[in-house]
């Protein structure tokens, strides 16, 4: 999942400055910023309650993001 991630984070990347190039050629000129940038695909360890219990848990979003409290 690690090769994964960074492959897609690679990827990405490559995206992101062939668009700009686009842009600059296309338009002249204008800056375009990344506002947000997140894999859609991977899983982390978290802590959860289950059941009362604190559990240390392997979870997978797919193609959904962790939403922290305000």
């Amino acid at each position: 999942m690690a090769a994964g991630a960074n492959f897609a984070w690679a990827n990405r990347q490559m995206i992101t400055y062939l668009v700009r190039e686009s842009w600059e050629r296309i338009v002249g000129s204008g800056e375009l910023r990344l506002l947000y940038d997140v894999a859609h695909n991977i899983a982390k360890h978290e802590r959860h309650d289950v059941g009362g219990e604190m559990v240390d848990l392997l979870v997978h979003r797919k193609g959904a993001t962790r939403a922290f409290p305000p």
